[in-house]
């Protein structure tokens, strides 16, 4: 029989806020393209680079087991690449760098197997995306920045494992977006891998 003392500590220890730090691999779709156009030329993205370290943290408030609220950053790093107005090596030249980080605020349901559990997440995210350009064209050379901001919702699924009432491990798969509009900054979505270690107070 389990003593109303004993419950209490039990149930105390289900609940209360925590905070986490993780890193990954952040995957944009191969497809992901970029265009800049000038009056006499247009720019193609090419030699795409569309994988990038990510990182971040979170931080929440867990009501029970299977309930929480949370709210974090994450970086998604940075994409890289080549432009292009024809075959590379001929034609006019130039390189981009495209970066997109978040904060996010959403809702996390779980579903608890002893020291395990595997759990969903829901996040509406804000990205901060920035774009630079450089190159070189008929009449000149050139350099562009721009950035833009937008809300996208981010999709998520893992699994943990809690060492003590406090230390856990969690594997955590994302996916965020479409984010961005094609007039600004571009437009994307991405796919994320992130391993973290989370801390219960």
């Amino acid at each position: 029989m389990i003593s109303p003392l004993s419950a209490a500590v039990s149930t105390a220890a289900d609940s209360g806020f925590y905070v986490g730090a993780n890193a990954g691999y952040a995957g944009f779709p191969s497809d992901t393209h970029f265009n800049f156009s000038f009056p006499a030329e247009t720019f193609s993205s090419s030699e795409l680079h569309t994988h990038a370290t990510a990182w971040g943290f979170d931080g929440g408030y867990r009501f029970n087991r299977y309930f929480a609220v949370e709210g974090g950053y994450t970086n998604f790093g940075r994409l890289s690449g080549q432009l292009t107005t024809g075959p590379v090596g001929s034609g006019s030249q130039g390189e981009f760098d495209y970066g997109v980080s978040a904060v996010k605020v959403g809702v996390v349901g779980t579903l608890p197997f002893g020291n395990w559990e595997v759990f969903g997440k829901l996040d509406l995210t804000m990205e901060d995306i920035r774009l630079t350009a450089s190159g070189e064209t008929g009449t000149g050379s050139f350099r562009l920045r721009r950035s833009d901001r937008s809300f996208a919702p981010l999709e998520g699924v893992g699994v943990g494992y809690n060492f003590n009432d406090h230390w856990s491990a969690k594997l955590e798969f994302d996916h965020a977006g479409p984010f961005g509009n094609t007039h600004e900054a571009g437009r994307a979505t991405v796919n994320v891998g992130l391993v973290g270690i989370y801390y219960r107070f």
